[in-house]
């Protein structure tokens, strides 16, 4: 287990950073490492210049804290101040500090809070707050607080100034490896939260990756769950690998800096899946986005360019979360050219049904590492090559689907054509959709199977 702490906050994208003391131990088949990392400062922005009516005005500090006058170190306080300090040459300047709620998926700004202020000569302390439990529709998972600076036309004043609340707080990550295994071939990622927490102890992922040695790696965060959400990619995405790099030296399976890798991520975690996919491009065989929240935690244009195979499973009785534009991004994804597979889980929710459900994810492990990666002896101390997959040999899965009363889908008539039959479909009618790429016919079968019962019976081995 690595336990890691690391704060980071960040003013116009400038971030401090101080060095990190490790310490770790080994045991056959797992790993305990722990790495501690002191807070950092938080950075202002000293000597920042905003023009206005031709005179200088020097922003020298700014903070943000909660109701008890504490430096946030995340967006879930109740209630949340900036304050920030200028100097004004001059006086007699009006400037609004504006404070809002930034979407970090859709872009977005909601709940736009400006205060004016009338500048005095010298120096100025201006402060405003965000409430948020009075935003109803306000949500920690997909949010991170943005402040800017107007001046009297209500105009930007130089850049909008950014900060992001967002720190990568007591990370853990543990690591399964079979003692049986000599060169980890695969990594299979999973962050733990939701049914992440239950799939990585699972005896049959492990049979089932020790019979491919790969490797099991899964990880949790603070509560305020950057890596879950991934709102900074670089960020995010160098602290994962940052800690899979520590577990090759702890291990002694050095290889697992340069391993392939697949993700897996439920509900909201399915913005890691796919983002870190999407953000590593070069890396990943696979992503599994287990019952995500929404479409935009999934939909990411670089998994299309990258060739690499999307696995979307909703619940047929997940009325909250089951159908929030996922079947929509698999048959746009789709038609894009990207490998996206949509699949129903009848009979389930927003959890899985029993262990019935990890007959689909393991088939598809299997499917996508088998196209993508390469047989693999020796790493010589680089990435490997994935395959590029030629979606001409593949099938094209379709079905329809119609809303009941309560909202909810029902996805059926599912069938596969070859890659050819899809093309003619297309060509004779336009708004003919897939939902699914296929990487052959077998896995067709197996797709069509789980699409009805929720489980495959054609499984090569007994994972249930």
């Amino acid at each position: 287990m690595i336990t890691t702490t690391e704060i980071s906050m960040t003013a116009t994208e400038n971030t401090t950073a101080r060095s990190a003391v490790t310490t770790a131990n080994t045991t056959a088949g797992a790993t305990s490492e722990t790495t501690q990392q002191e807070p950092t400062e938080i950075p202002g922005f000293e000597n920042y210049i905003l023009k206005a009516e031709g005179e200088e005005i020097t922003v020298s500090k700014l903070k943000v804290t909660d109701e008890d006058g504490q430096i946030v170190d995340s967006v879930e306080a109740a209630k949340l101040t900036a304050d920030v300090e200028i100097n004004s040459q001059k006086g007699g300047e009006t400037i609004t500090l504006c404070m809002a709620m930034h979407d970090v998926y859709t872009g977005e700004l909601n709940h736009i809070e400006t205060t004016p202020f009338v500048l005095k000569k010298g120096t100025n302390t201006l402060s405003a707050s965000i409430d948020m439990e009075q935003l109803s529709d306000y949500s920690a998972y997909t949010k991170e607080l943005r402040v800017c600076l107007r001046n009297d036309r209500l105009e930007m004043i130089s850049d909008y100034v950014t900060v992001k609340s967002l720190q990568v707080l007591d990370v853990e990550f543990d690591c399964y490896i079979s003692n049986d295994t000599k060169l980890v071939k695969g990594i299979v990622l999973i962050h733990r939260h939701g049914y992440g927490n239950t799939l990585k102890d699972l005896d049959a992922l492990k049979q089932f990756c020790a019979e491919r040695d790969m490797a099991i790696i899964s990880f949790i965060d603070s509560t305020n769950n950057p890596l879950k959400n991934f709102p900074d990619s670089d960020l995010c995405g160098n602290t994962i690998l940052q800690n899979i790099n520590k577990l090759a030296q702890s291990t002694g399976h050095s290889e697992l800096q340069y391993a392939p890798i697949i993700t897996f991520g439920h509900s909201n975690s399915t913005a890691f899946a796919a983002k870190f996919a999407a953000w590593a491009s070069d890396r990943c065989f696979g992503v599994i986005a287990y019952k995500s929240a929404y479409r935009g935690q999934i939909d990411h244009e670089e998994i299309v360019k990258a060739n690499i195979p999307m696995l979307i499973i909703t619940g047929e009785l997940d009325e909250t979360y089951g159908y929030q534009g996922q079947i929509e991004c698999a048959e746009d994804m789709t038609a894009q050219g990207g490998a996206v597979i949509f699949a129903q889980d009848p009979g389930a929710g927003h959890g899985p049904n029993a262990n019935k459900s990890n007959t689909m994810v393991f088939a598809f492990i299997d499917s996508t590492y088998k196209a993508k990666v390469p047989e693999i002896a020796e790493y010589n101390d680089s990435l490997i090559t994935l395959n590029k997959l030629d979606m001409t040999k593949g099938f094209y899965g379709y079905g329809s689907y119609t809303k009941n009363e309560k909202g909810l889908y029902k996805y059926s008539d599912y069938q596969y054509v070859s890659s050819e039959e899809y093309l003619a479909k297309k060509t004779a009618d336009e708004s003919f959709k897939a939902q699914a790429w296929l990487f052959d016919e077998d896995f067709a079968k197996k797709w069509v199977e789980f699409n009805a019962t929720g489980f495959i019976t054609l499984l090569p081995y007994n994972y249930q």
